[in-house]
């Protein structure tokens, strides 16, 4: 164990390699011997290793965190939060403790934020340098699809409904997301999790072929020596079903889509129909009765002609307006200049009409 710790410590504690070989080194399993050594290394109140007591710290942190052992996490951290508190990598485990416990959106949403501030720091303080620590970048992925996932609105979510600049933050944290996931995928290629991770992120962007080929990969490349593996592989496999689901579910509501749309223009097809049959009929009936009982057939004939053009313009007019045709002026140009045709033209008839009996 005293070699553990000296070799370890001897990793600097923000590269990604100390938080693997720590990890790893729990992945074998403690005995309590091991754990106690851990736990009286640092109770000592002489031992002034500083790095070496962190490693001690972050080795039982993560042996609970693997537990679930919210209980003694809360303990450990009570007892030397001061002590570890300004170490760069603190923020981090901080996060990860949080994460075990929050789960209001709220809190979510939280973490979320910390995570984006905790990166931003760490590259102000190496003077705008792109951080490549894996760990913390997937936090922050993880911590985007924890808050978007709980959400119950569509899409880009809440903030999209609120104000447009909202959903521009909206649009940056989920663009981060990706951008800083991609670095995981490029600097550990065989680590699962980031693909799984990188499937949720492709569900918040409604692409879902890429997120179920991240899926799959996911489950191919998962450690199947892990004792948690099944669970692991249970929890990815609920993702596939889930963008599969999400997948058929979008195509029903395309296909759905255009149904309305086609029933739209029957609809409006019908009643143009109706609308000219009834205004001919009225036209002919109209006209044979001015011929066979009026001294003046003609004006009348000019005046119903008139205005059963007018009539039928209006009728194309408005039924795009009430089927909400005029939203694609490019689709429906033909009928918007009919009826400005019919109702020029009964204008002018009923206009050179009356221009007739003035004159």
């Amino acid at each position: 164990m005293e070699k553990y710790l000296k070799e370890t410590t001897m990793i600097n504690s923000m590269e990604r390699l100390f938080e693997k070989t720590v990890n790893n080194y729990v992945k074998q399993g403690l005995n309590q011997d091991q754990i106690n050594f851990l736990t009286n290394y640092l109770d000592l109140a002489n031992n002034d290793n500083h790095d070496q007591r962190f490693t001690a710290f972050f080795t039982l942190f993560s042996l609970y965190r693997r537990e679930d052992n919210n209980a003694a996490i809360d303990k450990l951290f009570k007892k030397y939060r001061e002590e570890f508190k300004d170490l760069p990598l603190f923020t981090h485990v901080d996060l990860l403790r949080l994460s075990m416990i929050s789960h209001s959106r709220d809190d979510l949403k939280e973490i979320m934020d910390k995570s984006k501030r905790y990166i931003n720091d760490l590259e102000n303080k190496c003077k705008d340098k792109k951080i490549n620590h894996t760990g913390i970048l997937h936090y922050y992925a993880h911590a985007v699809c924890n808050y978007y996932e709980v959400s119950d609105y569509d899409y880009k979510y809440e903030e999209v409904s609120q104000n447009k600049s909202n959903t521009k933050v909206v649009n940056e944290n989920i663009e981060l997301a990706k951008e800083v996931i991609e670095i995981c995928i490029n600097n550990e290629k065989d680590y699962a999790k980031f693909y799984a991770t990188k499937g949720r992120i492709c569900l918040l962007n409604k692409d879902f072929d890429e997120a179920i080929s991240n899926f799959l990969i996911a489950k191919a490349k998962e450690d199947t020596t892990r004792k948690d593996y099944r669970l692991i592989i249970g929890g990815y496999q609920d993702y596939l079903l889930f963008a599969k689901q999400l997948k058929q579910a979008n195509i029903l509501m395309e296909q759905n889509k255009t149904l309305e749309t086609s029933i739209k223009d029957i609809h409006a097809g019908n009643i143009r129909l109706i609308s000219l049959f009834t205004g001919l009929i009225t036209l002919v009936i109209g006209n044979l009765s001015v011929i066979t009982s009026n001294d003046e057939p003609v004006k009348l004939m000019f005046i119903f002609n008139g205005m059963f053009f007018i009539f039928f313009g209006v009728i194309i007019v408005f039924t795009n307006i009430l089927l909400g045709h005029y939203e694609d002026q490019k689709k429906n140009k033909g009928l918007n200049l009919l009826s400005l045709l019919l109702i020029l033209a009964g204008l002018l008839i009923l206009g050179w009409f009356f221009f007739k009996e003035m004159v």
